[in-house]
């Protein structure tokens, strides 16, 4: 492997948690919802969600380079992978965002977990046992 080969591999897969990031806030501030009832400007877009014009069109920017949305001249509308997380989906795939809010920082201990044999489940967590299976069934 080409040493700018490594690079950009290496570069993926430490960045890919902005990736992640990115994909869970479109979907956790409704922007495929939004799009779904047709094309949008950034500006129109931002203040349909409340959100800032510049955070819009760099969400924007991330999610067109992502495939999941697609620019029309000055509008911007769902692509067909983004279409899959609308409610008028027909297999609605928008619960996959979920893999970018709580997980975050629960990752941070993955090394003090190969470090040991305990489990640091409860430090990430912050909670007891009982709570957080609880949480999870």
């Amino acid at each position: 492997m080409k040493p700018l080969e490594a690079l950009n591999r290496l570069n993926d897969i430490a960045a890919s948690f902005m990736v992640t990031q990115a994909f869970s806030a479109a979907c956790n501030l409704g922007v495929f919802e939004e799009l779904s009832r047709g094309p949008s400007t950034a500006e129109d877009l931002a203040r349909k969600l409340s959100v800032h014009p510049d955070g819009c069109r760099r969400l924007l920017a991330v999610l067109r380079q992502l495939g999941l949305v697609e620019p029309t001249s000055d509008r911007y509308r769902n692509s067909e992978l983004g279409d899959f997380l609308t409610s008028q989906s027909a297999v609605p795939l928008e619960p996959l965002s979920m893999w970018g809010s709580p997980w975050p920082h629960k990752v941070g201990v993955l090394a003090r977990c190969a470090q040991g044999v305990q489990p640091a489940w409860q430090q990430a967590l912050g909670t007891t046992a009982e709570e957080a299976f609880t949480a999870l069934y």
